[in-house]
């Protein structure tokens, strides 16, 4: 029928946040030369509270807890270590698995 204007019709997704459209979106124009895809978290959230913002809070920090500016480095990696046992431990409690692709 001449004159009639050309209907293009857009796919909506319910439900789903932009980011996700993007990806979806991305994946439909690469799908020939896509595989597969993986998905893990991009980010953690923590809650709490270090007083951080200045050299002497973290000064202070340490020195409450006995580390010294040399041992600085062990008591992170401990600190690393006791992070990933309890997101480890979290995730056995709820079913979940973690990934070493995902860290």
């Amino acid at each position: 029928m001449a004159g009639r204007p050309e209907v293009v019709h857009v796919r909506h997704f319910v439900g789903v946040d932009e980011r996700e459209v993007g990806m979806r979106k991305f994946l439909a124009k690469h799908a020939a030369a896509t595989t597969g895809t993986l998905s893990c978290f991009d980010r953690l959230l923590f809650k709490g509270h270090l007083p951080l913002g200045y050299p002497h809070a973290m000064e202070v920090f340490l020195t409450l807890r006995g580390v010294l500016f040399k041992d600085l480095k062990a008591f992170v990696l401990k600190q690393a270590d006791r992070l990933k046992a309890h997101a480890q431990a979290m995730a056995e409690c709820y079913a979940r698995t973690t990934s070493p692709t995902c860290s």
